[in-house]
């Protein structure tokens, strides 16, 4: 369970970020504790805030949805905590309680600042990146397919990649199948479960498993990060010989069949 509760921590830094916005979230909610505990509708509002907080961190629960969406978009979770409602209306009701019209001027002041300050802004440089291809994708997965389609012209291609970049060949080139859907799903065939599973597992990938499961589905090409001296020899013995590198990754393509190890 260590595990499961580490990789709930890690989504929600990633859901937070960098900026302050917890703690704007977090003194808004004290204030509504302290200021408004009377009102019936504010109690269930923070007490939804809690329940949907613990049932974040709740580790069976989490195990389990890690296991249908994955780790990697656990932190969409937090999108069930009504952040903004409860930011804006307990600023909107310190604002009212100032009284005098020229402290509540400064108070929206500063409350604008707060909020800007807290966050970040969506439109800075370091949030967009100039793509070279109508798809959006990244420059890797275009130079990949592009490689591919120089190998094999038109005709099916059956295709294994991690799911990083399986899920953007989908976008780039839809022509371009796979033995499975994203996070696996879409297939029950067991061997390509483990060839997702040793893609996945790098650099832990045992390379004799991948090439005799590749094989067995009738995979045409195997992406992957560069594998070990070994590793290269087991996909070797089964037919599958580099072609092309792209960055990190190393395209493979089957040729005739080579012995059995």
């Amino acid at each position: 369970m260590t595990g499961v509760i580490k990789a709930c921590l890690t989504a929600w830094k990633s859901y937070w970020g960098n900026g302050l916005f917890l703690l704007l979230f977090a003194g808004c909610c004290l204030f509504l504790l302290v200021k408004e505990n009377r009102g019936k509708k504010i109690r269930l509002l923070l007490g939804y805030c809690l329940v949907s907080i613990l049932i974040f961190f709740f580790p069976l629960g989490a195990k389990l949805i890690h296991k249908v969406i994955g780790e990697s978009v656990y932190w969409r979770l937090l999108w069930l905590l009504p952040v903004v409602p409860v930011t804006a209306y307990a600023l909107v009701k310190m604002t009212f309680l100032a009284g005098k019209k020229w402290l509540r001027t400064g108070l929206v002041l500063l409350f604008s600042a707060a909020i800007a300050l807290t966050g970040k802004n969506a439109f800075s440089s370091d949030q967009y990146a100039y793509s070279d291809n109508l798809q959006q994708v990244p420059g890797q997965v275009q130079m990949i397919c592009n490689l591919i389609r120089s190998r094999c012209g038109e005709k099916d291609v059956l295709v294994a990649a991690n799911d990083y970049l399986a899920a953007y060949i989908r976008i780039y080139d839809p022509t371009i199948t796979m033995p499975y859907g994203r996070v696996r799903h879409g297939t029950k065939i067991k061997e390509a479960v483990w060839v997702y599973k040793m893609l996945e597992a790098w650099p832990e990938t045992d390379y004799k498993i991948l090439a005799r499961k590749a094989l067995a589905l009738g995979v045409d090409y195997i992406v992957t990060k560069e594998p070990t001296p070994k590793g290269v020899e087991r996909l070797n013995a089964k037919g599958y010989v580099e072609t092309g590198q792209v960055m990190e990754y190393r395209i493979y393509e089957r040729q005739e069949k080579g012995p059995d190890l």
